[in-house]
């Protein structure tokens, strides 16, 4: 079960980043050599030794939208090349969103949390369904979850992020480009506010 559920995991690491376009030429050929040896020499190892240095360089420069997507990187590669279970690259998405530097990267990283588990559940549902509910049981393998503990789950996540509107509504779109695929629609979604929203709109509507 815990390998079907790191599956869901990296199914969601890789929307986010093959959907983003090149909106941010920071790394430009950093990216490209990453780019190259996952996807033309299949060398996971050596692209998870690069993606660890960028992410350390992105760190020290406070370029925020660049650590994230060397995030999403380094859990889908780590998965690939160590023998680990999903639970593993779930924390390391709780220990980002708990050493978060700011408001907007908290909510971001929240809302990429919160698509993670709702894949899981879309993915699996029949089988989630069929799990009974247990009262005082501490869950820490969301491979024993029933359905409510996903929706408590995935609602708390999005409630969470968008929370703090305001601070959200002026944030400047711009370090974040990287991670953001721009619509046809210009100003569709201007701030970091509507374009989190729209994400937790997908799952509230269901």
């Amino acid at each position: 079960m815990k390998k079907i559920f790191l599956l869901s995991v990296l199914a969601t690491v890789f929307y986010f980043t093959s959907s983003a376009q090149m909106n941010d030429n920071t790394y430009k050929k950093e990216w490209a050599a990453i780019d190259s040896l996952i996807l033309v020499k299949s060398l996971p190892k050596s692209a998870l030794k690069k993606v660890n240095e960028l992410y350390a360089d992105a760190n020290s420069k406070n370029l925020e939208g660049q650590s994230i997507k060397a995030l999403l990187y380094k859990m889908s590669l780590e998965a690939m090349v160590n023998d680990n279970d999903g639970n593993a690259q779930l924390l390391l998405l709780e220990k980002e969103i708990n050493t978060a530097k700011n408001v907007a990267q908290k909510s971001i990283l929240q809302v990429i949390l919160a698509n993670a588990y709702q894949m899981y559940f879309n993915n699996y549902r029949w089988r989630i369904y069929q799990r009974s509910k247990t009262v005082d049981f501490k869950k820490e393998d969301p491979a024993t979850w029933n359905a409510d503990d996903f929706e408590k789950t995935i609602s708390t996540l999005y409630t969470k992020a968008l929370a703090p509107a305001t601070q959200l509504q002026q944030t400047d779109l711009k370090p974040y480009s990287a991670i953001i695929v721009e619509g046809n629609t210009k100003g569709l979604r201007p701030t970091l506010y509507d374009l989190l929203t729209h994400k937790a709109l997908d799952y509230f509507k269901d």
